[in-house]
């Protein structure tokens, strides 16, 4: 929800929550589930809830160290509790994950896959042909491929996975077709290839929204040219490979709209293009710049250009509010300000730079109704926001009724950050007491 009051701004932390359960979830139906306790983490553990599983569960694996190799041949969702900290360690094995041509609609996802042997080892290997989604995983040490394909495949989606010092990225070996693949928003760095196309032909393969980085050899890269019309790459941020690409094949962009829409529109971008913003519109040629290079970015291996590459790294749009964190008091005291400290915390904000403040819900001075009033609150360091009601406005509120023991005046905290995305807490309650003798005393 975008605000129209004032924005000033936030804080920027990094909250590590680390969950440690001792039980296991091992879904049977939707609405029917087993709990285990964790046993062995000896290898093995995983394959054997597989094989006890029905097609279509899903399993769910606390935060451990397993071992692989594992199989997947039937329909079923395996969720790790934390990617950092839920780790499948290969052991050398040559294949650490296997999804056989049997399955189908498996999801794989919050894990560490790492360590498979030293040759050609791969992390994940795909033969199964249709709609597989592997999301939110660390993927990491295999000198053959992080994510291999060796099949006809559709309905594929690799998306927001971290995927580094690895041999191949991501490896379409098939030499055959593929469908309906979307590959994004993905890191996919320091591997000695990012992403590898060795196929013959495709259609709606979309890359988009991927960091390429520091690859040692490319980026992207392909062993035919093939999908002229049908692979459609845009919307990444190729930085600092050794070569970005070598394509004569794919379209490098999304086609510049009427307006220009940065959601939708427009190419990549390209840590090594030297070109300028000067003018925008479809050609160019309006004078005024619109985050567009002026020229395009040359393909190299072909004709192939990016039409409109990306002067800066591309980011999606910040949608996300900021989190409140506040423990309030329940009493404020006569003839004293009152303080209210909130942590306040943006994944995208630099420290200091979101507005806050609260919203005093109080009596009128007629006790006809009730009236919201703003107090800014000022950063203070160490991701907190301070807000005071001074002690003149709480001898007001004091004032205002006949029973002052029973005075309760309410609040809330918003806090906006320097996209406009707005969080507004729940509504606190305080009771306004002359002493701490007001104070009633709890029982238990």
């Amino acid at each position: 929800m975008h605000t129209k009051h004032t924005k000033s701004t936030l804080c920027v932390v990094i909250l590590i929550l680390c969950s440690l359960f001792i039980a296991m979830v091992y879904c049977t139906t939707a609405t029917q589930r087993d709990t285990k306790t964790t046993g062995s983490r000896s290898r093995g553990y995983i394959q054997d809830l597989i094989d006890a599983a029905s097609w279509g569960d899903t399993i769910t694996i606390p935060t451990g160290m397993y071992y692989g190799p594992i199989v997947i041949d039937k329909r079923l969702t395996l969720l790790g509790e934390d990617r950092e900290t839920t780790i499948i360690d290969g052991q050398g094995e040559d294949i650490v994950i296997r999804i056989t041509d049997a399955a189908w609609k498996v999801t794989l996802q919050g894990f560490t896959i790492t360590n498979s042997s030293n040759s050609e080892g791969v992390g994940i290997l795909v033969e199964a042909s249709y709609d597989i989604t592997i999301i939110g995983n660390i993927i990491t040490g295999h000198n053959g491929s992080a994510i291999k394909f060796n099949s006809h495949i559709q309905y594929h989606v690799i998306s927001d996975n971290i995927i580094t010092n690895n041999g191949y990225g991501i490896l379409f070996d098939i030499n055959y077709y593929i469908s309906e693949i979307t590959i994004e928003n993905n890191i996919i760095s320091h591997n000695v290839d990012g992403i590898h196309f060795f196929i013959l032909d495709c259609y709606l393969v979309f890359v988009r929204n991927n960091t390429i980085a520091y690859n040692t050899n490319y980026g992207v890269s392909f062993h035919y040219p093939c999908c002229v019309a049908h692979l459609l790459i845009y919307h990444n941020n190729f930085i600092e490979n050794e070569q970005h690409t070598y394509s004569a094949t794919a379209q490098w962009y999304q086609e510049y709209g009427t307006p220009f829409n940065p959601l939708t529109d427009g190419g990549n971008y390209w840590s090594d293009y030297t070109g300028v913003d000067e003018f925008s519109g479809p050609n160019q040629d309006i004078p005024g710049s619109d985050g567009i290079g002026d020229t395009p970015y040359a393909i190299p291996g072909g004709d192939r250009i990016d039409k409109y590459p990306f002067i800066e790294p591309w980011m999606l749009p910040d949608t996300t509010p900021p989190d409140i964190i506040h423990d309030t008091v329940g009493y404020a005291f006569y003839n004293e300000e009152f303080i209210i400290d909130a942590q306040i915390v943006d994944d995208r904000s630099e420290p200091g730079t979101i507005t806050a403040y609260i919203q005093n819900h109080q009596p009128t001075y007629t006790l006809r109704g009730r009236v919201w009033t703003t107090i800014k609150m000022q950063y203070i360091g160490e991701t907190t926001y301070r807000g005071v009601i001074p002690k003149d406005v709480i001898n007001q509120l004091y004032a205002l009724v006949h029973q002052p023991a029973m005075l309760l005046f309410s609040f809330r905290i918003i806090a906006v950050d320097e996209a406009g995305n707005e969080q507004v807490t729940g509504i606190y309650t305080v009771r306004i007491v002359r002493d701490i003798n007001d104070i009633p005393i709890e029982i238990e």
